[in-house]
C-alpha cells in the first residue's frame, strides 16, 4: 500500500533479496526511485576526482550513524590510489 500511494515519491527498503525483489518491480513499475540494501557490505566508494572534505565526512557519518549499529553503516571504504592517503588523514 506505502508504495502504491500518490503520496509515496521514492522508496527504500532493506531486508532479504526475495523480498527486496518484490519491492523493486513493484517500484519501478510505477517510476518511483528505489533504493535496496539486500545484506551486503555496504561499500564506501571514492573516487580520484572527489570533494576530500565531503566525502571525508560523509564517510564518517556513513560509518559511525547510530553508533555503528545501523544495518545501512557503511562497512567497507574503496579509495583510488592516488587520493587514498588524504582521505585517510580526513577521516581519521
Amino acid at each position: 500500500m506505502l508504495i502504491n500511494s500518490d503520496g509515496t515519491n521514492a522508496v527504500t527498503f532493506t531486508g532479504s533479496v526475495p523480498v527486496g525483489t518484490k519491492v523493486v518491480q513493484r517500484a519501478t513499475s510505477m517510476l518511483k526511485k528505489t533504493v535496496l540494501e539486500l545484506g551486503g557490505s555496504d561499500p564506501f566508494i571514492i573516487c580520484e576526482d572527489v570533494d576530500i572534505e565531503k566525502a571525508s565526512d560523509g564517510a564518517v557519518k556513513g560509518r559511525f550513524i547510530n553508533c555503528g549499529q545501523s544495518c545501512i553503516a557503511t562497512k567497507r571504504f574503496f579509495a583510488v590510489k592516488k587520493i587514498a592517503n588524504e582521505f585517510i588523514e580526513k577521516f581519521v
